[in-house]
């Protein structure tokens, strides 16, 4: 073991640092493993209900496509208007991805108040040998997937009817 030497030159028993090292590594992915097999469990539940499986599905494309068509349709009004079609369309574009911006900042602070400070199980995280910050990033991933889902799927449709 003398014969060991650290990153920065000196000797002595690295199987410490190395241990740390990997238990840094290992509890980021253990909070995705937590999460990961609860999704698992939530899916196995919706599989074992067929018919609200349907239903969710029908509900989800009724809305996207109809989002889509009145996107669409709005789009081309828009555009069709006598000289300020083009110029008004994206001044309206970026004002829409402005707004967008400000909801997903607005929900990713709550949700990350939320998740980081409020939650129940924060207790259980503290109390493991993980560094604040590696339970900081893990949380606010998580965060980050809630609050983003939402406005991704509401705003495909109108990123589908501007491009087409």
């Amino acid at each position: 073991m003398a014969a060991d030497r650290y990153a920065d030159g000196r000797r002595g028993d690295t199987s410490a640092a190395i241990c740390v090292q990997h238990l840094r590594l290992s509890a980021f992915w253990l909070f995705g493993w937590v999460r990961l097999k609860g999704a698992q469990a939530g899916a196995r539940e919706l599989l074992r209900t067929p018919l609200k499986l349907a239903v969710l599905a029908v509900v989800w494309a009724v809305l996207l496509g109809g989002m889509y068509a009145l996107s669409y349709w709005g789009i081309r009004f828009t555009h069709d208007a006598a000289g300020l079609g083009p110029f008004l369309l994206s001044r309206l574009w970026f004002l829409l991805l402005f707004v967008v911006l400000i909801l997903l900042a607005g929900s990713q602070l709550a949700s990350a108040y939320s998740t980081l400070v409020r939650a129940p199980e924060t207790r259980y995280w503290m109390a493991l040998p993980v560094s604040a910050r590696t339970l900081c990033r893990a949380k606010w991933a998580e965060s980050s997937v809630y609050t983003a889902w939402a406005a991704v799927l509401l705003t495909l449709p109108l990123c589908l009817a501007y491009l087409a």
